[in-house]
């Protein structure tokens, strides 16, 4: 095993580990915890939750690092990156789709983060489902 499948693989575990622990604690734990008797337990499992962290920077980190290096590996330099060059090829608009929504994904995460925030959580769970179909793209193309 190469270092760059290492770094896929890192890469994918962390994109689970983010993906999944948002769509369980959204659609699952989330709404079940509404439902428990006394109102009060439910917010201390909630707010345990909270105070034993998230996997949401973590996760993010790990994605940020293993993203640059899996770039670097590619042969992809700054020089490709600032002039344009790459952003003009198919590979690089799904790229920079990709990223944008993941910066939109970290945004809600760093100004919403775990308020309470109904309908936004869905349009973050729908940006979480396009960066991975822009993955598989990536991955998949035919160019």
């Amino acid at each position: 095993m190469n270092a760059y499948s290492v770094l896929v693989a890192l890469h994918v575990l962390a994109a689970l580990a983010w993906f999944g622990h948002m769509f369980f604690w959204s659609l699952v734990a989330g709404l079940s915890l509404k439902e428990v008797d006394p109102p009060e337990s439910g917010r201390r499992v909630r707010e345990a939750g909270l105070r034993w962290g998230g996997f949401g920077w973590p996760s993010l980190a790990v994605l940020g690092v293993t993203g640059v290096l899996m770039i670097v590996l590619n042969n992809i330099t700054v020089h490709h990156v600032v002039s344009g060059e790459f952003w003009s090829e198919p590979l690089g608009r799904v790229m920079a789709a990709k990223i944008v929504l993941v910066g939109c994904m970290a945004a809600y995460q760093w100004f919403v983060g775990h308020r309470p925030a109904p309908r936004l959580i869905y349009l973050n769970m729908v940006f979480a489902i396009a960066v991975i179909g822009l993955s598989i793209l990536r991955v998949r193309s035919p160019w």
